[in-house]
């Protein structure tokens, strides 16, 4: 268990690292990281719910989704999906935290999105539909 709580540590050091530096490089190019920043800050959020770190996993996700509902207005096809799954991730913390309010807002939007998304594809979208 210590060897997996110390590797889980480095994983979380090397993301952190990598979210300053894509950063760093988004004044660059301002949209050009936007896709790296939403993916490594929902990887964080993932590895603190791993670790019951919920506060840190709630501030991971909603960073994320406002860089995926960012990335979704430029390409909705491309991003919408992770909209609605960083909405259910935050709509099951808060389940699980029994703030049930906040929790069917989450679920309401992402249910929402993925009926969208089901018209357009629902061999991919309603399973995800099925399960919010």
């Amino acid at each position: 268990m210590d060897q997996l709580q110390n590797r889980m540590g480095d994983a979380r050091r090397h993301f952190e690292e990598a979210l300053r530096i894509y950063h760093l490089l988004m004044h660059q190019k301002p949209t050009a990281y936007l896709p790296d920043i939403a993916t490594t800050l929902s990887i964080l959020g993932d590895m603190d719910r791993l670790e019951n770190r919920l506060d840190d996993a709630r501030q991971h996700d909603r960073e994320a989704l406002k860089s995926y509902r960012q990335l979704a207005q430029q390409n909705p096809a491309a991003h919408l999906p992770s909209v609605a799954s960083t909405l259910n991730n935050l709509g099951r913390m808060d389940q699980l935290q029994n703030r049930m309010g906040d929790a069917r807002q989450y679920f309401e939007e992402a249910l929402k999105i993925y009926r969208q998304l089901a018209q357009q594809n629902a061999a991919a979208h309603l399973p995800d539909m099925a399960t919010t």
